[in-house]
């Protein structure tokens, strides 16, 4: 006789993370999945992707958790298609140092992610696509321009260390980084020249 396996289609009802961990289903099966753990509830980004290797359907995290993990635990739990779940308000701690196609990723899939980034040159940090809200901290490797260090600041709460070439005040007055950014900076304007006090 031959035997075919069965797949289990199923929707269950919203349950705790670690009731939902006792499934005993194979990943084939489908089952939609809502986890309803409170808001800030910490949970470790391998229980999740663990919930979401049991099922081909859909896993939902219903509310604002706050989820850590090590880059590929993170992206295992909320990127990768085998064993994703969708948690796009959920907080995000990176506890090692992503590379930026990673964060772009996992911050594409979540709400406010937490990482520290290696020290990376200009024209790969231009890369990032992280919000302005997502607390990246961001060390520049080499000299970038003051609009390039706007823009890389921008895409990030977190602080920026960072030094420029010297450049004149009028120019340095571009700057548009956080007044908790790292920027070393050196005025190179003339011998003698007349500045407001208040412009430095």
């Amino acid at each position: 006789a031959v035997f075919s396996a069965v797949v289990v289609t199923v929707s269950l009802g919203q349950m705790s993370l670690s009731d939902l961990l006792n499934l005993t289903t194979s990943s084939t099966d489908v089952i939609t999945v809502s986890v309803n753990d409170a808001s800030s509830a910490e949970r470790d980004a391998s229980d999740l992707s663990a919930l979401g290797g049991k099922t081909a359907g859909t896993v939902t995290v219903s509310n604002d958790i706050n989820i850590s993990g090590t880059t590929a635990e993170v992206k295992a739990a909320l990127v990768d298609t085998a064993t994703k779940v969708v948690a796009t308000t959920a907080t995000v701690a990176i506890s090692d140092n992503p590379s930026i196609t990673n964060l772009n990723n996992i911050a594409a899939a979540a709400g406010v992610v937490t990482a520290t980034l290696a020290s990376a040159n200009t024209a790969d940090l231009l890369n990032l696509t992280t919000a302005s809200t997502d607390v990246i901290t961001v060390s520049v490797a080499d000299t970038p321009s003051i609009a390039n260090l706007n823009t890389i600041a921008g895409k990030t709460a977190g602080a920026v260390t960072a030094t420029l070439a010297a450049d004149s005040l009028s120019n340095l007055g571009a700057l548009n980084t956080a007044s908790t950014d790292v920027i070393t900076v050196s005025v190179n304007d003339a011998s003698a020249a007349e500045r407001d006090a208040s412009d430095l």
